[in-house]
């Protein structure tokens, strides 16, 4: 992922917690640790607000 897109993704959550919650933003784990992308190999139960 090129340096770009890494602003893109900044702003787009910068942007998002202005009408949506962290909890419909992220990943978050029992230990209510937030993640953008769940972690390879973490356990846990994942819901978002985007769940499919």
């Amino acid at each position: 992922m090129g340096r770009g897109n890494k602003e893109v993704e900044k702003k787009l959550f910068t942007e998002s917690v202005k009408f949506a919650t962290p909890e419909q933003l992220f990943y978050v784990t029992n230990e209510n640790r937030y993640f953008a992308y769940w972690p390879k190999g973490l356990d846990g139960e994942k819901s978002t607000f985007q769940s499919r």
